[in-house]
Formats: C-alpha cells, sequence, structure tokens
C-alpha cells in the first residue's frame, strides 16, 4: 500500500512543478509589461515590479488553490443539465 502512496505522490511532483513555473512565468512577463508600459523606465522600475510580481504571484497562488476548484464544480454541474 506505501508503494502505490509513494507512486502516486511521484507523478503528482512533475505536474506542480510545471503548475508553479506556469504561474511564476505568467505572472511575472504580465507584471514586467505592465509595470513598464504604465510607470516607464526609470531608477526604481526594478523594485516597482518585483513588489508588483510579488503580489500577483501570491494572489494567483491563493486563487489558484481555490478558485479553480469552485470553476470546475461550478462546471460539471452546469453541464450536467
Amino acid at each position: 500500500m506505501k508503494q502505490n502512496e509513494n507512486l502516486s505522490n511521484q507523478k503528482k511532483n512533475p505536474i506542480r512543478i510545471v503548475r508553479l513555473t506556469i504561474k511564476f512565468l505568467t505572472t511575472g512577463i504580465i507584471t514586467f509589461m505592465i509595470t513598464s508600459v504604465n510607470y516607464g523606465w526609470h531608477q526604481s522600475f526594478l523594485g516597482t515590479w518585483l513588489q508588483s510580481w510579488s503580489i500577483a504571484f501570491l494572489m494567483m497562488l491563493l486563487l489558484s488553490r481555490w478558485l479553480v476548484p469552485s470553476v470546475f464544480s461550478l462546471a460539471k454541474r452546469i453541464y450536467r443539465f
């Protein structure tokens, strides 16, 4: 029984890494573009962008943890009818 649990965890780990990487890259690229368009290039650009990115990344982690499963369950209910 323990081997099955370990095998299951090994299969889930690459998926988790891919999801985390996608969240990391998506929030990084979007916040970089929006910060550069809205504020332009200035001396404190890097600090402003990192602050924006950290907020966006944390929000993405929180929302993906609770919002995505809720949307999936809602979609299942809608398409059942």
